[in-house]
């Protein structure tokens, strides 16, 4: 019977009382292990962001901790603490699962009869933290006790990371669960072993310059399943356990094509009895037998490779803190068109008369005309006074301000500081309103709106110029008005004599102006039949395009011609304004 309590230099003892597989082989180098066998293998390593413990007995020792530092200095190093010879080839058999469901009592009764080779608690804090390794003598194999996943880690990342590293160099893995039904983490750990081994730790291990590491499959994976109260899988002629399994990873979107094998062990145990391993043991004897994809390794190899990983994915890993509590279940659906984010107001606050919020920094998009302007001096003295372009400040008149813009042109008029900037103030050189009076701030745009050149901006200018419409000439009041609310694109209705496309003349012909929503042009209505949304000038709905745009959108719906950029000269300007008040 294997003593518990046995003591590390009663040599009698532990000859008469080893456990099954583990005994004493001449080797190199001492066999008693030294300070040095613990050093890390980084040695500058950053200091423990808390105490590491260390739960090794008298026949397993912590080969990696909790901050993923090996702690075995060399290749030579770790076989003596092995306490193997040169000779040696060993397989790797490490085992995963959640915290608390016996991966250390299962290896050691798996592989050591029993006896508590790996440490094993009753205790609620979980007692094993990092990677502990233990050598089971008669299978040649060396055995690896890994941390639980789903414990109270605050380094989950890091602890993912180290399992993962740990699995690559594996040649048999146990993933052991006891829960009545197989539960979605075993399907997304495995899967990301998968993914993880194809993209990055078959390449590097390929890489190594040492006979022996390169390996294209990654290793077998037993799924041990232990239930009381429910039936594990069942194996049939139509379909095997296995099969079963394949579907439910292809059903959580997961490859495991990375894994050479895929086998399935389940034990139902009734309550007061003990686990029966036979099954996984035979299961395990035959693959440790099977040398058609991973051959057994010298212990300095694996230690090489282990090495390598560790080494090439390391340092510093975010540890985001993930919420659970879903918010997605009472916020507000409604996402802003520019940026897509979410509203952060709860459902139902606009029939509390409060409107969408979100407090992230959003994108300008012009289609959706989120970017606002305000005063800069208002600003600086802690006002948010929001300024847009106008025709006339405040303290025109109707006809006064008519004049201006037509020879300054627009204003930007503040409620404080009054008029701010004109974007016709000399004749030449005008800067930018931003370089000059007002600061530019993004804004979210939370509901589908029209183009800026929408029929409702055509009603508020119209209503804004009410009062001078009847002042003006009824004719040239027409054609100045649809240019001047119309898109900046768009060819003023003066300039077009001809259609753009069949050259018919406009003047005296009775044939109306139609303007493409996409170029801008002018056409008739023969040459600008046909509707199609154009978004990226903010039509959302169909609407009138000429022919040439029409076979343009329908191969690219997004697409927009090659804008022009028109010089207006000042006296052209001039002679507009003395054509409208009939000079």
């Amino acid at each position: 019977m294997f003593n518990k309590h046995l003591g590390a230099n009663s040599a009698i003892m532990e000859a008469l009382e080893t456990p099954p597989g583990i005994g004493n082989v001449a080797t190199t180098g001492p066999s008693h292990a030294t300070s040095d066998d613990f050093t890390s293998i980084d040695c500058c390593s950053p200091v423990a962001k808390y105490e590491l413990t260390d739960n090794s007995t008298d026949h397993s020792f912590l080969l990696m901790d909790a901050e993923e530092n090996l702690r075995i200095a060399t290749a030579d190093r770790f076989r003596q603490r092995l306490k193997c010879s040169d000779d040696t080839k060993i397989k790797v058999i490490s085992i995963f699962g959640n915290t608390g469901d016996g991966k250390s009592h299962t290896m050691n009764h798996t592989f050591f009869g029993g006896a508590e080779v790996f440490k094993t608690s009753a205790e609620q804090s979980s007692c094993t933290i990092g990677v502990y390794a233990a050598l089971q003598r008669n299978m040649d194999v060396l055995c690896l006790d890994t941390e639980g996943l789903l414990g109270t880690s605050k380094q989950k990342n890091r602890r993912t990371r180290m399992l993962l590293k740990i699995l690559a160099v594996s040649d048999i893995v146990i993933y052991r669960t006891r829960s009545e039904r197989l539960h979605s983490d075993m399907y997304e750990f495995l899967g990301s072993a998968s993914e993880a081994f194809c993209l990055h730790f078959a390449q590097a291990l390929q890489s190594l310059p040492v006979p022996g590491t390169a390996q294209t499959l990654g290793p077998a994976v037993f799924i041990f399943h232990e239930t009381q109260h429910t039936n594990p899988l069942d194996s049939s002629v139509a379909e095997s356990a296995e099969d079963q399994l394949r579907k439910q990873f292809d059903m959580h979107n997961h490859k495991i094509n990375a894994f050479s094998s895929l086998r399935y062990i389940g034990v139902q145990t009734l309550k007061h009895l003990a686990t029966d391993y036979s099954k996984l043991r035979d299961a395990i004897k035959l693959e440790i037998a099977n040398t058609t994809v991973r051959s057994p390794r010298h212990p300095s190899v694996v230690f090489k490779a282990m090495n390598a990983l560790n080494t090439k994915f390391s340092g510093e890993i975010t540890e985001e803190t993930i919420n659970p509590f879903p918010e997605q279940f009472f916020t507000c659906p409604v996402r802003c068109e520019a940026c897509n984010q979410r509203c952060q107001r709860s459902m139902g606050h606009m029939s509390d008369g409060d409107g969408h919020m979100n407090q992230n920094q959003c994108n300008y998009q012009h289609q959706y005309d989120n970017k606002k302007y305000m005063c800069e001096k208002c600003y600086n003295k802690g006002k948010m006074n929001v300024v847009t372009f106008t025709t006339q400040t405040r303290s025109d008149s109707s006809w006064s301000g008519l004049a201006k813009y037509a020879w300054k042109g627009a204003v930007i008029d503040c409620p404080t500081c009054g008029e701010i900037y004109r974007s016709r103030q000399y004749w030449f050189g005008n800067k930018s309103p931003e370089e000059t009076a007002v600061r530019s701030i993004i804004v979210h745009a939370w509901e589908p709106k029209g183009p800026t050149h929408s029929a409702q901006m055509v009603l508020d200018k119209v209503s804004t110029l009410g009062d001078a419409l009847p002042k003006l000439h009824p004719n040239a009041v027409t054609g100045w008005l649809a240019d001047w609310v119309a898109p900046s694109y768009w060819k003023p209705n003066s300039e077009i004599i001809n259609c753009h496309a069949c050259k018919k003349v406009f003047e005296n012909t009775g044939l109306l102006k139609h303007h493409c929503r996409c170029c801008g042009e002018g056409f008739c209505h023969a040459c600008s039949m046909n509707q199609l949304p154009v978004p990226a000038r903010g039509w959302r709905d169909p609407v009138r395009v000429c022919n040439i745009c029409y076979t343009l959108l329908q191969k690219q719906p997004n697409g927009v011609p090659g804008k022009k950029i028109l010089y207006i000269v000042l006296h052209i300007y001039t002679y507009k304004f003395f054509f409208l008040i009939g000079c």
